[in-house]
């Protein structure tokens, strides 16, 4: 069913006006798509985003319909992160966590969740002081509201602890993740698709800290269980493919790392179109086996590729442009192309400066995470 929304309200009277904000905010709100974070929904929710936001507007203006416009804000925010529009997703979270702390107080944990979603949207932005400082307050608001063990607790610990290992803080990650990973498999039992993700994250830790064989041993176990539960061509999948090729890359199987990297890459294309930065980070590690391979042609245009995209999608100052930059830098020299490997190196080491300072860890491939 199309939904409408009034553009005539300057010549409603203002009791009517309220009343067709509140009454539209209400009927989009209950449309919208609760999984919105689910590929699966976006063709409804790229439908029905117009609406939202100018319903959202109304309301908004007229202050009416406050707890409606919080959730819907929400809902579209997750879509918008989703789609890698992250500047727009983060102004979503910013005025639904607005609206909720005026309506709640700053310490509800009504709002923990806006929180969350904003620390992660501040992450993949490259703020982690910012990230880092929202996942806090909302774990530490699940824990007094619900408890220390209550799932809800899992998804803020797991997601602080992303942050930890982006941060460099692999200790902490890891603490962190396998916390959250105790609490699902509680939850849920061993097979559930949010315990799959969990394992995934434990093992991109892991391969951080240089444990390979553990790594290897999360990310089969993640696969598996996503592989069964979600079907072959999910974007779960992908992201468990592109880590496990990771760890075969690590351990010499160069021909494995490829074919899971190229599965990656095949099954993000399908789903996000060639534009996305998952597609970035599939392309950005098959070029790095390509170069192991000695397919120099081949890895400089999945570089090229990658850092197209993320220059698009982040702008030229985030960590992953700095990678692809670096990663580039190093095809350039293998060329025998010294001033534009030179000149790669120069632009990565001023980004990496720039976002997360001169002695962060900095690396050149992608390990994938998900909330």
């Amino acid at each position: 069913t199309e939904i409408y929304t009034l553009s005539l309200h300057d010549a409603l009277p203002i009791y009517a006006e309220k009343e067709w904000a509140a009454a539209a905010v209400k009927v989009v709100n209950r449309a919208f798509p609760q999984e919105s974070d689910d590929v699966r929904t976006w063709s409804d929710c790229a439908r029905l985003l117009p609406h939202a936001q100018v319903s959202v507007d109304h309301a908004e203006r007229s202050r009416v319909a406050l707890g409606d416009s919080s959730v819907l804000l929400n809902q579209f925010g997750l879509y918008l992160k989703g789609r890698a529009e992250f500047i727009a997703a983060r102004r979503a979270y910013e005025r639904a966590l607005k609206i909720d702390e005026s309506a709640y107080g700053p310490d509800d944990p009504e709002i923990a969740a806006h929180l969350g979603n904003l620390g992660g949207v501040l992450q993949a932005l490259g703020d982690l002081a910012g990230a880092r400082a929202h996942l806090e307050r909302a774990l530490n608001m699940f824990e007094v509201a619900y408890g220390v063990s209550h799932p809800k607790v899992a998804t803020p610990a797991n997601n602080l602890g992303e942050v930890l290992r982006d941060s460099g803080d692999f200790a902490g990650a890891r603490a962190c993740v396998e916390r959250a990973l105790r609490i699902d498999e509680a939850a849920y039992g061993p097979n559930h698709p949010t315990v799959a993700m969990r394992l995934n994250n434990l093992g991109a830790v892991l391969l951080g800290l240089g444990d390979l064989a553990g790594a290897r041993t999360q990310f089969e176990g993640a696969l598996k269980i996503l592989d069964l539960v979600l079907g072959p061509d999910h974007p779960r999948v992908a992201i468990c493919a592109n880590n496990l090729g990771l760890v075969l890359r690590d351990l010499g199987d160069l021909p494995g790392a490829r074919a899971h990297f190229e599965r990656a890459l095949k099954i993000d294309q399908a789903v996000y179109g060639p534009n996305h930065p998952e597609v970035a980070t599939d392309a950005n590690n098959l070029g790095l086996v390509l170069r192991d391979l000695g397919d120099l042609p081949g890895a400089r245009a999945h570089f090229e590729q990658a850092l197209k995209i993320d220059k698009a999608a982040y702008g030229p100052d985030h960590p992953n442009v700095a990678r692809n930059f670096n990663n580039l830098g190093l095809l350039l020299g293998d060329l025998g192309d010294l001033p534009g490997a030179r000149a790669n190196y120069e632009r990565a080491l001023k980004v990496f400066e720039h976002s997360v300072g001169p002695d962060h860890p900095s690396t050149q491939r992608d390990r994938k995470s998900v909330v």
